[in-house]
């Protein structure tokens, strides 16, 4: 069944690419092995595919915490579905934040001019 499977291209990433399309976003790029571009709505995430500690390959994501650049959120291969769902996440998170800046708290405000 796995040698059906790699045969017809079912490998992480045509399974990470499957379950992005089940929640409504698209694989927009992707480089070389490691870096998946998923978009939705106009925002973007990229995802990797690194190996971890024992040398088996991880999916990687960007933290649940915005302030915390580097920090990664780190799902096996075969949980294609829970990256997707997480990527939805923070997907959704970043538009959210961006229609409240827009429609109530503080929008951006231009500079006052000086005759």
């Amino acid at each position: 069944m796995n040698r059906e499977r790699t045969l017809r291209g079912d490998g992480p990433r045509q399974r990470l690419s499957t379950a992005c399309a089940r929640r409504g976003m698209r694989v927009i790029a992707s480089s070389a092995e490691a870096d998946v571009v998923l978009t939705r709505f106009g925002r973007a995430v990229t995802v990797t595919l690194r190996p971890d500690e024992t040398g088996l390959l991880h999916w990687c994501l960007p933290s649940r915490i915005p302030s915390a650049s580097d920090a990664v959120d780190i799902a096996p291969i075969g949980e294609e579905s829970h990256v997707a769902e997480r990527a939805a996440a923070l997907l959704d998170a970043a538009g959210r934040a961006a229609r409240q800046a827009l429609t109530g708290g503080n929008p951006p405000r231009l500079p006052a001019r000086t005759p």
